[in-house]
């Protein structure tokens, strides 16, 4: 399964030659650098780093200079890529059914303080059509589509308080040519954890600052992008979120994928020792393979996991509907004193064919 992480370590082998990761590594050794995290690596030491390699390198890098943005994606990128690869590129994937079902989960009576990371960065591919959304024309023609990638996940600190930090990316597509190489939308938010604020109070607040609702001061292009933005990192951050919860429940459904067994591993055979070191290359945890949704009901959640752009209408939906999931602090133990998180999944309710109608908010 290719993943965002190896589109970078190509382009940066491209750039910086081989073992790039590795030298940045013995270079931040060299710095002795405490806590290393996104944070704490800072541009100047991506950036002192590259300047020390060789004149080919810098020569590469140097058209880059003269533009802040593209640099500064670079040196963001590279930052990531470098962390994810010293936390042993631990890659998780969401089952579509169980994705479908973490969305449709509420997220209103959790702390952040109470989620956990099972390594210090992790990153989550989801399918590709549950997190996107599309751009039209005043024709209401779609002229590009996002494609969801995927999301890295790392504890960051900021100002001596603790963060999660989730870098989400998507590939944008063309409509008229399919060519999905067209670009990437990358969005990263940093969401405190708090112990006194459930984590949609504070996903709400930061999304607030990153994407404001009656901002006056942006055009209509970049009001248009930041509203779709502002939906994408929402729908984006609860799926992730709602998956970190998932992992910690009694309910967690794991497969290791693309790990040799010890009988491969005794192999002595060269053509199978290429096989296992290939697979180990591309090893990966599939998160939810066997919860499902009922097939008559697939076509209810496709309806209401979709991303529409509809700020000033409001739906009142006959028929099927979901009821929205959530997660129960559940007490246990001797005294009760203990606490262990409980999955209510959210299920369709109503029968019939779902209608839906539409009324303007005046």
């Amino acid at each position: 399964m290719n993943t965002h992480f190896d589109g970078l370590e190509k382009r940066y082998e491209i750039l910086f030659g081989r073992n790039s990761f590795q030298r940045f590594h013995n270079y931040v050794k060299d710095k002795r650098i405490q806590n290393v995290d996104f944070l704490s690596i800072e541009h100047e030491h991506v950036n002192d780093w590259i300047n020390i390699q060789s004149t080919e390198v810098i020569t590469k890098v140097n058209f880059l200079r003269n533009s802040d943005r593209p640099f500064e994606v670079l040196i963001n990128e590279f930052k990531l890529a470098y962390l994810y690869w010293l936390s042993g590129k631990k890659h998780f994937h969401i089952e579509d059914d169980l994705a479908n079902k973490l969305v449709q989960t509420d997220i209103h009576k959790v702390n952040s303080s109470f989620l956990k990371l099972p390594f210090p960065v992790v990153y989550f591919t989801v399918p590709e059509d549950l997190v996107g959304i599309e751009f039209v024309d005043d024709n209401d023609e779609c002229l590009y589509q996002t494609i969801a990638q995927g999301a890295y996940v790392s504890e960051v600190k900021k100002d001596n308080k603790m963060h999660w930090w989730i870098a989400m990316f998507l590939k944008v597509q063309k409509t008229e040519t399919g060519n999905p190489n067209h670009g990437e939308v990358s969005i990263g938010i940093r969401l405190p954890i708090l112990d006194h604020e459930n984590i949609f109070d504070s996903l709400t607040t930061v999304l607030d600052e990153h994407f404001p609702k009656n901002s006056v001061t942006v055009d209509a292009a970049d009001y248009y992008l930041n509203r779709n933005s502002r939906a994408i990192a929402e729908q984006f951050s609860i799926l992730i979120v709602n998956t970190l919860l998932y992992l910690q429940s009694d309910k967690a459904i794991l497969e290791h994928v693309g790990e040799p067994t010890e009988h491969h591993k005794n192999k002595k055979v060269k053509k199978k020792e290429k096989r296992n070191k290939k697979s180990l290359g591309t090893s990966y945890i599939r998160i939810g393979k066997k919860v499902t949704i009922d097939n008559k009901h697939k076509q209810v959640y496709r309806e209401f996991n979709y991303l529409k752009d509809q700020p000033r209408k409001r739906k009142e939906f006959n028929g099927q509907w979901i009821v929205r999931g959530h997660w129960r602090n559940q007490p246990y133990g001797e005294g009760l004193l203990k606490r262990k998180l409980i999955w209510i999944e959210p299920y369709v309710k109503g029968v019939g064919e779902l209608e839906e109608t539409e009324y303007l908010v005046k």
